[in-house]
């Protein structure tokens, strides 16, 4: 019974809750980055004012139940290709930017990563988080974070592209990071 409690407060953790304008309460599942070596340092979550629902709440917001949920498994972690490596690189996009141009910007990244050689380019949008100081002006960013296998050169030409100014168009990647897992 005790490993059922903590499983369920793990469930209840992985919910976030928030109120709409009307009043109205819904819920939404916080997605928990795969083999993230970020998530192991940092929380987060779409807005400070994010709750936690009680078990309760969760009970009757969820469409399966906790049976079923603490039945599934986790994935398995994919194995690394020959003479690759598994890196994770978290980019901060600048938060006044369009959903198209969020979305168009991580495009690109995929693309400079895919003519690097990287392979199973996975993106995960983790949405506006608050930062600790305002860079360019703006105390929010856009947090994204790409996870992919590639030759040690993968990361190195990523950094050599975003270094290149951009002409015309505004540079939307404020800050990128890369740690190889």
């Amino acid at each position: 019974m005790a490993s059922s409690t903590a499983s369920v407060t793990r469930v209840v953790a992985n919910i976030s809750q928030k109120q709409s304008k009307t009043g109205a309460v819904t819920a939404r599942p916080v997605v928990a980055a795969k083999h993230s070596s970020f998530a192991a340092r940092a929380s987060f979550t779409t807005r400070p004012r994010a709750l936690v629902c009680s078990s309760s709440q969760v009970v009757a917001v969820l469409d399966s139940t906790i049976d079923e949920i603490l039945a599934a498994e986790p994935d398995a972690p994919e194995p690394t290709p020959e003479g690759m490596n598994r890196y994770e690189t978290m980019v901060m996009i600048l938060a006044d930017a369009s959903d198209e141009e969020v979305t168009a910007e991580i495009e690109k990244v995929e693309a400079v990563l895919g003519e690097a050689g990287a392979v199973s380019i996975e993106s995960l949008n983790r949405g506006r988080q608050p930062l600790a100081y305002n860079i360019k002006g703006s105390p929010e960013a856009i947090y994204v974070q790409v996870n992919y296998f590639g030759p040690g050169a993968a990361p190195k030409h990523f950094e050599t592209v975003q270094s290149i100014p951009v002409l015309g168009d505004r540079k939307l990647i404020i800050r990128f990071m890369t740690h190889k897992q």
